[in-house]
């Protein structure tokens, strides 16, 4: 795993400065605990807890994000595989201007560019 210290340094900012709610929407939610240590991130909610084969995970993750919506949220969405990019799921998410969502390369992660759209969506 590799990443950037100064992506992690923006998004610790963003959950400190209490603008955002940072949660667990991954594969990875059973081990979250270790990547929390391993970015020396706060503690953070997460989605699910249980292992979730690969179907199970996809289909969680977007009733996670349809659930955000659906309770007046704003919603920003990075996933390097399953976050939509196009068609009825992505029309379905975006048509009221509500969320953001952020298709990384599965190569590259989050990208700086991909954080300052987030900061000028939360402004």
């Amino acid at each position: 795993m590799r990443w950037a210290p100064a992506l992690i340094d923006r998004i610790r900012a963003l959950h400190h400065a209490g603008t955002v709610e940072i949660r667990w929407c991954s594969t990875w939610c059973p081990d979250a605990d270790q990547v929390k240590r391993l970015f020396a991130l706060p503690a953070l909610e997460r989605a699910w807890s249980d292992h979730l084969a690969a179907t199970a995970a996809t289909a969680a993750k977007l009733a996670a994000a349809r659930q955000v919506l659906t309770h007046g949220r704003r919603l920003i969405w990075t996933d390097d595989v399953e976050v939509p990019t196009h068609g009825s799921v992505y029309d379905e998410l975006t048509h009221t201007g509500q969320a953001l969502l952020i298709a990384p390369s599965p190569r590259r992660g989050l990208q700086p560019e991909h954080l300052d759209a987030i900061e000028a969506f939360i402004s």
